[in-house]
């Protein structure tokens, strides 16, 4: 998960809840199966039940994220592309 939006919920202990798609759920963050209305209803009950929790995670997550390792990631995809 390197997306500039959730990056910036982190670092104001806001948790990110997204599908499971691989680039989102290698943080563990709330995912959820998609299309799958019931997984998702099952996170929320989650993230309402345990906030204190998901909130220190979100900021401590955010610490890691590291825009040097982004920009290689990119680097890579580009040089793949031209």
């Amino acid at each position: 998960m390197d997306g500039t939006t959730s990056v910036e919920a982190l670092a104001c202990g806001t948790p990110v809840i997204g599908t499971d798609i691989p680039s989102f759920s290698e943080k563990n963050h709330l995912t959820f199966r998609w299309g799958d209305g019931v997984d998702l209803g099952r996170k929320l009950e989650e993230f309402y039940e345990h906030q204190a929790r998901f909130k220190k995670k979100a900021l401590a997550d955010a610490e890691t994220w590291d825009i040097r390792a982004t920009i290689e990631k990119l680097l890579g995809i580009y040089e793949t592309l031209a």
